[in-house]
């Protein structure tokens, strides 16, 4: 059940909280409230705040730092996961 909560009134580090708190929810399987890291990401990316972008990055790192791992053509590129991690994407136009 969706807990009724005003989220514009938490702080950053409160969604983030919250939002680590749903996702491992959503990994186990459980209900979960997505609402909290989307709002995480709508402040990083529409508002443009570092404090969001920061706690979006330490909340993905590992998932995504798995996602590089796990590749099959990883080993073959001689990079840290580090490497692949922190790269900006094409479609961003940084090149």
């Amino acid at each position: 059940m969706i807990e009724t909560v005003d989220i514009r009134s938490l702080t950053v580090a409160g969604i983030a909280h919250r939002c680590g708190k749903e996702t491992h929810r959503f990994f186990l399987r459980q209900d979960y409230d997505p609402r909290y890291c989307f709002d995480l990401f709508r402040r990083a990316i529409v508002e443009g705040n570092q404090e969001a972008h920061g706690c979006l990055y330490t909340q993905y790192l590992p998932l995504v730092s798995g996602w590089v791992e796990r590749h099959p053509a990883f080993p073959a590129t001689g990079e840290e996961i580090d490497f692949f991690v922190n790269r900006p994407s094409r479609s961003s136009g940084a090149r």
